[in-house]
């Protein structure tokens, strides 16, 4: 999945935009999944933002390099831009199950900002609880989605709550 964006926010105003923030998490890539970003010293902040996906700018701008590279295996084509997320595998009872939630243009658009409040701190630890996305909707009325359209933005609104601040 991709998380993009991250800026950091005091008393609703932004006070620092982390440069090029696209962040491909990926389950069998263990690295992926520990960032390490370097913010001012002394910045105060009392908010963080982030997007779960990429934005429609960037999607607009066609394929990019490091984690928006294609050959990532997260990009559909031009014309649908980059895959937010990605979850493929099995149900308990064998059912297979393919998700590919993106979509960038209206009214298909499935990016969704996330904020959280805090308190300035060295470390931050963004939680992904994926049992709240998959006991979210029922594996047998949607078993896949591989395009942008109706379901996609459905379930990357329930994607988009699997998310916390530890």
């Amino acid at each position: 999945m991709y998380l993009s964006g991250l800026c950091f926010y005091d008393k609703g105003k932004k006070v620092y935009e982390a440069p090029n923030s696209y962040y491909l998490l990926d389950i069998n890539d263990t690295a992926s999944l520990n960032r390490q970003l370097e913010i001012p010293e002394g910045l105060t902040y009392d908010e963080i933002r982030f997007l779960f996906g990429i934005d429609d700018t960037t999607n607009n701008e066609g394929i990019g390099s490091g984690d928006l590279d294609p050959s990532k295996g997260m990009y559909w084509a031009w014309q649908t831009g980059y895959i937010n997320m990605k979850l493929e595998g099995a149900t308990k009872s064998g059912k297979e199950f393919q998700f590919h939630l993106g979509g960038f243009l209206k009214p298909y658009s499935s990016f969704h900002e996330l904020r959280f409040k805090t308190a300035t701190r060295d470390l931050l630890e963004i939680n992904i609880d994926i049992e709240k996305f998959v006991n979210s909707f029922s594996f047998r009325d949607i078993p896949m989605i591989m395009s942008p359209g109706e379901k996609a933005v459905l379930l990357s609104q329930k994607a988009a709550l699997m998310f916390s601040l530890l």
